[in-house]
């Protein structure tokens, strides 16, 4: 709740004041289960009360209470369950070649003809192969960075960097090779 400096402010108001607050439903109040509970037990200790719009849900009685336990998981269900399709969708863009943020990956450029797509980039691919080529031979992370910076190789080489390049395998998740012809 700390990034939530909206919510903090509201929870204040409605513990000094002992009402109620009012939202329109759980998935919009908190982001977890546990938020949800700490939330509730905050404002019932504070002898206030919350009332969900959608979820109709009156914490004032033992049902009450338990419903909301019940609807609370279920909205962080459904939140993770957006997040996974979010993150589906996105790496099924990407499988095919389409560019997903306002600056390509290290490797790729956006392609000239189709701006919402990618294309390899020929320097950057070969500073990932060398760079694949080197971890191979058993070369860590700062040693390859030095080596790339003394020969000169394009971009600001830093060990977390040349981590994710590998972690990557030389490719972004699931992005097919597409080349200009």
């Amino acid at each position: 709740m700390a990034n939530r400096p909206g919510l903090l402010e509201a929870l204040d108001h409605t513990c000094r004041q002992q009402a109620a607050l009012v939202f329109y439903s759980l998935s919009r109040l908190a982001r977890n289960t546990k938020e949800a509970i700490e939330i509730a037990e905050r404002l019932k200790s504070a002898g206030a009360d919350m009332v969900s719009y959608q979820e109709k849900i009156d914490t004032t009685s033992s049902y009450g209470k338990f419903i909301f336990t019940i609807f609370a998981a279920l909205a962080e269900l459904e939140r993770n369950q957006i997040a996974e399709r979010t993150k589906d969708a996105m790496l099924f863009h990407q499988s095919n070649g389409r560019r997903m943020s306002k600056l390509p990956p290290f490797g790729w450029s956006v392609n000239p003809d189709d701006p919402a797509m990618l294309i390899e980039n020929p320097t950057e691919q070969a500073a990932i192969s060398r760079i694949v080529e080197m971890r191979k031979q058993g070369m860590g992370y700062r040693t390859i960075c030095r080596w790339l910076k003394d020969n000169g190789y394009p971009g600001s080489w830093h060990h977390q960097k040349v981590k994710r390049i590998l972690q990557r395998n030389g490719k972004p998740s699931g992005l097919t090779c597409l080349t200009l012809s």
